[in-house]
């Protein structure tokens, strides 16, 4: 395959820039070493033990370098404890009495442009190659924070996916990721909002021409992010396996905030305590539908049920004719408590119990 054009000219760039520093570094190596070895050359021979022992009496007289040596190490140690010192009580400073002052305001805008990167892109991807390096194939992440463009500071809201785009189930292979994938993610985020978007071409130097696209207003008057699969090349410099996709979108929040059509958005906090998962597999009428078993499950079981998932269907020999065998594997978690293994087990009996009522089922 044809690498892109504008791969090409990054390749081109890089490699000159590399040469750059490369000839920098090794200036710099040629200009020390033609210092030492004149200080070799022309001191090794009258170097003596007295000069690391003694001092020098004054200034102009003849001596050691004692209280040079000495001198130098308080004045590195004492820089070394002003600026931790002096760093732990600017921060505190500026969190506790500078909050809302707009010298505050002001020191916390000049680090956040020395800390800060045009994209947050760089991070998820980093994040991602982390996780490949230790086996994980499926990755979905997702980062809010602040970056840098020509305009200033900007929020911004960025995912990186990879691997498989769905779960794995009975009723179909796995499918990997594509790039449809990841638009879609990123105009459900938009409908959330009440935004109406559309996609179009647009050229990046680190996305693939022919699979990503501008997100932009249904009217065209704003462009609102881009989305589509990061180059491979600039993949596998940050540490990602070759020959894997991994796509990307990334959003201007603030433009998102702005053109906002709902108030009634209701942000639920991450769980505290933790789930607990059982599995069923049951006999059922072939003609029985899977939402009817799991609108029964859900009618019968407590709040804490969260999550019912089919994991398994079976047609042959052990299960009778007209029957099918159903796996289900069913997520109960408490958001004020950790349940009991008695109060899950209950809940189970009680959707067993349901089930048999309902559509005669028999546990496997």
């Amino acid at each position: 395959m044809r690498p892109a054009p504008q791969s090409l000219a990054r390749n081109l760039s890089n490699l000159v820039f590399l040469a750059f520093c490369w000839a920098a570094t090794a200036v710099a190596l040629i200009a020390l070493a033609a210092i030492l070895w004149t200080l070799v050359r022309e001191g090794v021979g009258g170097l003596e033990i007295e000069v690391f022992t003694k001092s020098t009496p004054a200034p102009g007289s003849e001596g050691g370098l004692l209280n040079a040596i000495a001198g130098s190490i308080m004045m590195c140690a004492l820089a070394m404890v002003g600026a931790v010192v002096f760093g732990v009580l600017a921060g505190t400073w500026l969190a506790e009495y500078a909050r809302n002052s707009r010298y505050g305001a002001v020191v916390r805008f000049l680090n956040d442009v020395l800390l800060s990167a045009p994209s947050i892109l760089v991070g998820l991807v980093d994040s991602c190659a982390h996780n490949r390096r230790r086996e994980r194939r499926d990755i979905r992440l997702f980062e809010t924070g602040s970056r840098f463009i020509s305009s200033g500071e900007n929020r911004a809201v960025g995912l990186a996916w990879c691997g498989a785009a769905d779960g794995a189930h009975w009723s179909a292979p796995v499918r990997a990721v594509d790039f449809f994938d990841a638009k879609g993610v990123v105009e459900q985020l938009l409908d959330a909002f009440g935004i109406q978007a559309a996609t179009l071409p647009v050229v990046r130097p680190y996305l693939s021409p022919e699979r990503s696209a501008a997100v932009q207003t249904a009217d065209g008057e704003r462009v609102l992010g881009v989305v589509g699969r990061l180059l491979p090349a600039v993949a596998e410099a940050r540490g990602f396996p070759s020959g894997e996709e991994l796509f990307v979108a990334e959003l201007d929040l603030d433009a998102i905030a702005a053109l906002a059509r709902t108030d009634d958005l209701r942000v639920e906090s991450l769980p505290r305590f933790p789930s607990i998962a059982r599995d069923i597999s049951i006999l059922v009428d072939e003609t029985l539908g899977a939402a009817e078993v799991r609108q029964t499950i859900r009618a019968s079981a407590p709040q804490t049920l969260v999550r019912v998932r089919e994991f398994d269907r079976y047609l042959g020999k052990g299960v009778p004719e007209g029957k099918v065998s159903l796996s289900l594997r069913l997520t109960f978690r408490s958001a004020d408590r950790t349940l009991t293994d008695a109060e899950v087990q209950k809940a189970m009996d009680d959707v067993l119990s349901a089930l048999r009522e309902k559509h005669n089922v028999v546990q496997r």
